[in-house]
C-alpha cells in the first residue's frame, strides 16, 4: 500500500517534460515510498504504533545545535570536577547550563546577586509547553488520534479493493482513486501527530528527571556552608549526578529540536498537497493504480 504520497508529490515538481520519463521517475518514488513511508500496526488497543523518525533538523536547526555544544564544552571542561565547588559556585553552574539550552529547570538559590534587581519579563507559553503539561488533554487526543487511524485504515483498505474491481479509465476508479490518495494523506498527517504526542510524552519524563537531579543536588547544597569539608565519597556523588543533570538537559533538548523538525515536516507536506496541480492528480493516480493492480493476482 502506498504509505507516503507526498514524498512522490515533491519530485515531480522537478520532472522533465518528456512524458515518459516523467512517469517512470514518479513511478520509481512511489515504489520507494511504499517501502519507507510511514506505517501504522493496527493490534491490539494498547499496542504501540510503529512510527519511524519524521523529523529532519533543518540547517539552521543543526548550526544552533552546534552553536550550543560549543558553549557548553567552553563553559563547563575547565571544570575538573563539580564535587570540588562550593555550594553556590555549583548552583550558579547549574543555572548558567539550564539558561543556555533555555530550559526553567534551574535549582532554588541559583540567581546571582546581580540579577535581584532586574525587571521580571513575562514568558510566552508555546502551545507544545502548554501540551507538555497538559497530561489529560494530549491522552485524549492520542485515543482520537488511535481511533481515527483505525476508521481511514479499514476506509483505505476497502477502497483499495474497489479499485481492483473497478473498470480502469473509468470515472468511478479516479474518484475512488481521489478518495484513496486523500484517505492515505489522512493517514500520514495522523502518524505524524502521533509522533509529535510521543515527543511530547519523552520531554515530560525529561522534565520529571531534571526536576528530580534538582532536588538531589539542592539537597546537597542547600544546607552546606562554602568552607565545608567534602569527602572523597561526596564529591564522587556530586560529580555523578551532575553528569546526570547535563545529560538529561541535553536529552531534553534534542528532543526539543526533534519536535520542532516533525512538526515542520508535517507543516511541508501539507503545503506540497495544497499545491498539487490536477495534471500531477492525475499522474499519481495513475501511477498509484498500476502499483494497486499487481496485487489482483496475489
Amino acid at each position: 500500500m502506498l504509505e507516503n504520497p507526498s514524498a512522490a508529490v515533491s519530485a515531480m515538481k522537478t520532472r522533465s517534460s518528456d512524458d515518459s520519463k516523467r512517469r517512470q521517475e514518479a513511478r520509481r518514488l512511489i515504489e520507494d515510498a511504499v517501502t519507507d513511508g510511514a506505517t501504522y500496526v493496527t493490534g491490539p488497543d494498547d499496542a504501540t504504533p510503529v512510527i519511524p523518525g519524521m523529523g529532519r533538523p533543518t540547517q539552521m536547526m543543526n548550526d544552533r545545535l552546534k552553536s550550543r555544544g560549543a558553549t557548553t564544552s567552553s563553559a563547563f571542561d575547565r571544570v575538573k570536577r563539580f564535587g570540588s565547588m562550593r555550594s553556590q559556585e555549583l548552583k550558579e553552574a547549574m543555572a548558567q547550563l539550564a539558561k543556555q539550552y533555555g530550559i526553567n529547570d534551574a535549582p532554588s538559590g541559583s540567581q546571582s546577586q546581580s540579577s535581584v534587581g532586574a525587571t521580571p519579563t513575562r514568558k510566552v507559553t508555546s502551545q507544545w509547553e502548554k501540551d507538555v503539561d497538559d497530561l489529560e488533554g494530549t491522552a485524549r487526543e492520542q485515543q482520537r488520534i488511535q481511533e481515527r487511524l483505525g476508521d481511514v485504515t479499514a476506509q483505505a483498505n476497502a477502497i483499495q479493493a474497489k479499485i481492483r474491481e473497478t473498470e480502469q479509465g473509468s470515472s468511478e476508479e479516479q474518484t475512488l482513486l481521489e478518495t484513496y490518495m486523500n484517505l492515505t494523506n489522512e493517514k500520514n498527517s495522523l502518524v505524524g501527530r502521533q509522533e509529535y504526542y510521543n515527543i511530547i510524552e519523552n520531554i515530560r519524563e525529561a522534565s520529571r528527571h531534571i526536576a528530580e537531579l534538582n532536588r538531589e543536588l539542592d539537597d546537597m547544597t542547600k544546607n552546606a556552608s562554602d568552607d565545608y569539608f567534602k569527602t572523597a565519597e561526596e564529591k564522587d556523588r556530586t560529580d555523578e549526578l551532575m553528569e546526570s543533570y547535563m545529560d538529561a538537559i541535553q536529552k531534553k533538548d534534542d528532543l526539543i529540536q526533534k519536535l520542532f523538525a516533525t512538526e515542520e515536516q508535517l507543516l511541508e507536506d501539507e503545503n506540497r498537497l495544497k499545491s498539487l496541480t490536477l495534471e500531477e492528480r492525475v499522474i499519481l493516480s495513475e501511477e498509484m493504480m498500476s502499483l494497486l493492480l499487481p496485487a489482483e493476482g496475489s
